[in-house]
């Protein structure tokens, strides 16, 4: 199958975007792998440059480009090349090039001044397909290839997807691009949604941590081995701070190494509750702060996050993970302020 578009697109980073949006086309709806390093799909791109208000000029053809990575480079590289030329008083030459991976250039292959003589002949093997329009679904038989019955099989598209998640969950466009790329995953926060109504906590957990449990083991959200219940559960305990980031991250590594509990019972086990209790927080910040006199001096002179990390992690240690990095950060910040407005 070959797709060609209108000239439509302005630089390397537009037609690396269309052909990305085009490989999550072609994987909804299963006509192809697009394993763009072993073939399955391959770009040739057509570039041309004009000033504003002229016609396009001669154009050159970039062949086999297979990556989205270096269609980029590629066109932007070509787009620079013949401007240098037609600056310099040259002329762009109607060509077919290669795209050089080691070089990051594109090279001569072959011109294309005169007309290829492109030979077809008839496939006996390939008969042809006659298509059913919409408007002709009575006159159906079943040799025919329906228009109306094939549009009812297709799954949502990803542009579709995206207008769905930004209405329905109003998370920013961006959040809901990085949703719709990775294969099962906007089923994953959907599945969530329906029982947690944080979706900003939601949308952050699972393309933070879970991802990475994923990128761990190889596994894309379709193959997660915790179950969508469990994770609903758990990013609810996050959501309304009965358990801390780490403590979270913790239950999630249990839940990837095939402990079948639910996090509210690894909890109660574990006595991984967070502490809430603000004046109980800040007695442990303060011991921490006592015991580190030389770094809490360090931090008011030079200000380093470093140095506020290392008070950060003994209260950890402290709390058995059981206080919020974020509340506790904030509570280190004001005894110290105090420190100094007192000393």
């Amino acid at each position: 199958m070959e797709l060609v578009f209108e000239p439509d697109l302005k630089n390397g980073t537009e037609a690396a975007a269309l052909i990305r949006e085009l490989i999550l086309i072609l994987k909804r709806i299963e006509t192809c792998s697009c394993d763009m390093e072993e073939g399955t799909l391959r770009v040739d791109a057509n570039i041309s440059v004009n000033k504003p208000g002229h016609p396009f000029g001669t154009r050159t053809e970039v062949k086999n480009i297979n990556s989205l990575r270096y269609i980029a480079r590629a066109i932007d590289f070509e787009i620079n090349r013949q401007i240098e030329i037609l600056e310099s008083g040259g002329k762009v030459i109607n060509e077919t090039r290669a795209y050089d991976y080691s070089a990051k250039c594109t090279k001569f292959m072959r011109d294309k001044e005169m007309l290829q003589d492109y030979r077809f002949m008839p496939e006996p093997n390939l008969p042809p397909i006659e298509i059913l329009e919409d408007s002709d679904q009575n006159n159906c038989t079943s040799s025919l290839l329906s228009l109306g019955s094939i549009k009812k099989q297709l799954p949502m598209v990803p542009e579709t997807e995206r207008n769905h998640l930004v209405q329905a969950y109003q998370v920013p466009v961006e959040i809901a691009d990085k949703l719709v790329h990775s294969s099962g995953l906007s089923e994953v926060f959907e599945a969530i949604a329906r029982t947690v109504d944080d979706f900003p906590v939601i949308s952050n957990y699972l393309l933070t941590s879970v991802q990475s449990q994923l990128n761990a083991r190889s596994l894309t959200f379709e193959q997660c081995e915790a179950a969508v219940s469990h994770l609903a559960e758990l990013v609810k305990l996050l959501a309304t701070k009965k358990v801390s980031e780490i403590t979270a991250d913790k239950i999630l590594e249990l839940f990837f190494n095939g402990d079948k509990r639910t996090a509210s019972e690894i909890v109660e086990s574990n006595n991984w509750y967070i502490i809430s209790d603000e004046k109980e927080v800040e007695a442990l910040c303060a011991e921490v702060l006592v015991a580190n006199p030389k770094v809490v001096k360090k931090y008011v002179k030079k200000g380093k996050k470093y140095d506020l990390n290392l008070l950060l992690r003994d209260v950890l240690l402290k709390s058995n993970n059981r206080v919020s990095v974020k509340d506790t950060t904030e509570v280190l910040k004001k005894l110290i302020a105090r420190q100094r407005t007192t000393s």
